[in-house]
């Protein structure tokens, strides 16, 4: 369990997203006080010009999206970030299916997909 204003890092399992075109985010839980948990994205190279320096916070050298989700347990709160991984997992299997359609030659088939 984590201490007030003490923060926690969860990162991905880089290998079972290895083969991946796009690659899930690494998080930070952070409690702010009793019965509040802040989650934190890692921005990855190229997104910090996206976002405005107020809603950004460098922890141990890297950056990191403030607050873009609250919870009201730590174990909510890794719940949460477990989702958006599975939704990466979600993501990358839609993009595979694509890749295989269009290789195929289903253009038709991707079109009719994308619209």
């Amino acid at each position: 369990m984590l201490k007030e204003k003490e923060i926690r890092i969860l990162i991905p399992n880089k290998e079972a997203h290895s083969n991946n075109r796009i690659q899930p985010c690494k998080y930070l839980i952070q409690n702010v006080e009793n019965s509040k948990y802040m989650i934190h994205r890692e921005l990855k190279e190229g997104e910090l010009r996206y976002y405005h320096i107020d809603n950004i916070m460098e922890y141990k050298g890297a950056y990191y999206l403030y607050c873009i989700e609250a919870a009201s347990t730590e174990e909510q709160a890794k719940s949460i970030i477990k989702s958006y991984w599975d939704n990466v997992k979600k993501i990358n299997s839609v993009d595979k299916t694509m890749k295989k359609l269009y290789l195929k030659g289903h253009k038709g088939t991707l079109k009719y997909l994308l619209s």
